[in-house]
Order: structure tokens, then sequence, then C-alpha cells
């Protein structure tokens, strides 16, 4: 008995330190705007500061319990913004293992593409059309990217519903699209390796 006690709390011990050490990371992209940029970008910053709000106030009324805080943020802190519903997704992912949401995260590519693809770089200043396109043309495909893991279907949802009349934001989509693209065709490399091996090896 004791020894299931033990391998318990050591079981225990070694979830926390995982999750302690994910959400570090996390609010490290946080801090570094992966999810809201550090300029022109209040509307993100407001909603998140409502949904931290959120979830101070389920960790207050779950008497600081953690699972039951888990739960009331899950059914009651729904944030409006797309970067800031990931920001709630890739949190969840580090605290709830009970339920991990479907959602994988970027691949190297894309999340590349979203580190280069500042508003201060990408448009002149005080371009507020510029500005303007490029955060809706990131909000969409973030959104895009949450409805689904299936690579067609974030391409088709990128393709109908992220186009731009704006260059920068238009050329954001597209490379997020060819990327996307080279993703689709990697996997499909891959499973014809494999397959092209396993053939091979029934064989011999």
């Amino acid at each position: 008995m004791k020894v299931i006690l033990f391998i318990f709390v050591c079981l225990v011990l070694v979830t926390q330190i995982k999750a302690n050490t994910c959400l570090d990371y996390v609010n490290q992209k946080l801090k570094t705007g992966k999810y809201c940029e550090l300029q022109n970008d209040e509307e993100c910053w407001n909603d998140m500061k409502s949904y931290d709000d959120c979830k101070q106030n389920c960790y207050q009324k779950s008497q600081k319990e953690p699972f039951s805080t888990v739960k009331c943020v899950k059914q009651t802190c729904n944030p409006s913004i797309p970067s800031v519903q990931l920001f709630k997704r890739e949190e969840l992912v580090c605290v709830d293992f009970l339920d991990i949401p479907d959602f994988q995260g970027f691949s190297k590519c894309e999340q590349d593409i979203f580190d280069n693809t500042t508003y201060s770089q990408t448009c002149q200043q005080r371009n507020t059309d510029c500005i303007q396109s490029v955060k809706s043309a990131k909000q969409c495909s973030i959104a895009c990217m949450l409805k689904t893991d299936v690579m067609s279907e974030q391409k088709s949802c990128l393709e109908t519903l992220c186009s731009s009349l704006n260059p920068q934001a238009q050329g954001f989509i597209n490379s997020l699209i060819k990327c996307n693209t080279v993703d689709n065709i990697s996997i499909s490399s891959n499973i014809l390796t494999f397959t092209s091996f396993l053939f091979v090896f029934l064989i011999i």
C-alpha cells in the first residue's frame, strides 16, 4: 500500500512539474507578443485582460481547487478574439489532463510565418489600413486553424474566408497556404517512404 501511495505521489509531482514548465512556455510566448502583439493591438490585450479576470474569478469561486477552476474556465471564460482563444487552448493543454483539446498547435513553418509577420515590421508607421488588414488576416487564420487540424480544410478556410485586398495581408495568407501545402507534401512523402519500406520488408 505504501509503495502504491509513493508511486501516486511521484506521478502527481511529475505531472505538476510538466504543467508548470508548459505554463512557463505559454506565458513567455504571451510576454513576447506571440498572442497579442506588443504594439497596435489594444483590442487583443483588452480581451486578454477580460479572460484573465474571468480566470481569477473562477479561481476564487472554486476556492482555489485546481480541477474545479479548470472546469469553470472551460465553461465560462470565452474570449472573442481568435488569438486569445488560442492562448486559452494552449494554456488548457498544459493543465487539463483529463480532457486535452484536439488542437495540436502550429507547425514550425506556420509559427515562423506568424513570428515574422508583425504589424510594425509588415506595415509602414501609421498605415492604419495595412495594420488593420494584417491584424484581420492573422485573426482569421488562427480561427481557421482552431476549427480543424485537417490541413486541406485549413487551406480551404484560408482561401475562402481570409483573402484580403491588402497586398501585405494577402502575402501573409499566401505564405500560410504555401506552408500548409509543403507540410502536406512532406507528410505524403513520409507515408510513401514508410509504405515502400514495409512492402520491401514483407517481400523479404
